[in-house]
């Protein structure tokens, strides 16, 4: 186990076994051949993200960065209900 997603994907890249990393994460490396996906009927369930913030009046900011996250993590998986 590893609690660094990035250091996973290192390590795979550099052919040191094989490993489980986010799908978004794989997806050029994957277009470019540079990883493989070994066992295409695995997989690991969805995990919900919450934004919590201790009320509504959030610094301009914090909106913009969180925003930013929604765009990023929608443009990765699509758009989630």
């Amino acid at each position: 186990m590893a609690n660094s997603m990035g250091m996973v994907r290192r390590l795979i890249l550099l052919s040191c076994g094989i490993g489980v990393v986010d799908e978004g994460m794989a997806r050029v490396e994957v277009r470019a051949r540079r990883m493989v996906r070994v066992l295409p009927q695995w997989s690991f369930d969805a995990v919900p993200v919450s934004v919590l913030m201790a009320t509504r009046a959030v610094p301009a900011k914090t909106r913009a960065f969180v925003d930013f996250l929604v765009k990023e993590m929608n443009d990765i998986y699509g758009p989630q209900s």
